[in-house]
């Protein structure tokens, strides 16, 4: 298995069981210190992503930023009742 399929698989698992605990519920209810461990957690994926993406006119710097405020969107707008999943993880 290559280096780059592991770390995938892992990012995977990371976001599969954060989707599962009660820090993201807590978060999403307006826990500041449960929301600022979420982003901590999940920006080294989001850095890899920029870095995947990154070229001339696409800084890494830029498109980091971009993935943390989709992160923090995505965070605000998670509704713990539906049963929504990544689509990685069906």
């Amino acid at each position: 298995m290559s280096k780059g399929r592991f770390r995938r698989g892992r990012q995977h698992a990371l976001v599969s069981a954060l989707v599962d605990t009660p820090l993201l519920v807590r978060a999403r209810g307006g826990d500041e210190r449960a929301r600022e461990q979420v982003v901590r957690e999940l920006m080294p994926m989001a850095d890899r992503l920029a870095r995947r993406f990154s070229g001339p006119q696409h800084p890494v710097e830029d498109l980091t930023q971009v993935a943390g405020i989709g992160m923090l969107k995505a965070l605000e707008r998670y509704d713990p009742g539906r049963d929504a999943r990544p689509t990685h993880t069906r």
